[in-house]
């Protein structure tokens, strides 16, 4: 059952790894993610749960530009992150959720 709950729920807690999103959102912190099919619009700014294109993991970032399907990210602290910088613009398919909380 909650496995099934979990799977319709428009919102999901996401624990972050890392320091890419530092000061902001700390290593181990956790935020609320309202899922994607759920959304109805993302804006530059917002920050998103998404699926590394390298590997498939998730990570946090913010989004810097959108141009049609396709977004750039990057996270809040530069020396830490590994973004779009290395792996280029992101389609919104890879997009998991936006960070509500």
């Amino acid at each position: 059952m909650f496995d099934f709950l979990f799977c319709i729920s428009p919102i999901v807690v996401f624990k972050i790894f890392g320091n890419s999103m530092n000061p902001k959102y700390k290593n181990k912190g956790k935020v609320l993610v309202q899922k994607k099919w759920f959304l109805c619009s993302l804006n530059v700014q917002d920050v998103i749960v998404l699926k590394d294109p390298r590997n498939g993991n998730l990570i946090i970032k913010r989004i810097n530009k959108i141009k049609k399907d396709l977004l750039y990210v990057l996270g809040d602290n530069n020396k830490e992150s590994t973004d779009s910088r290395i792996f280029g613009w992101i389609k919104k398919s890879q997009i998991i959720g936006k960070v509500v909380y």
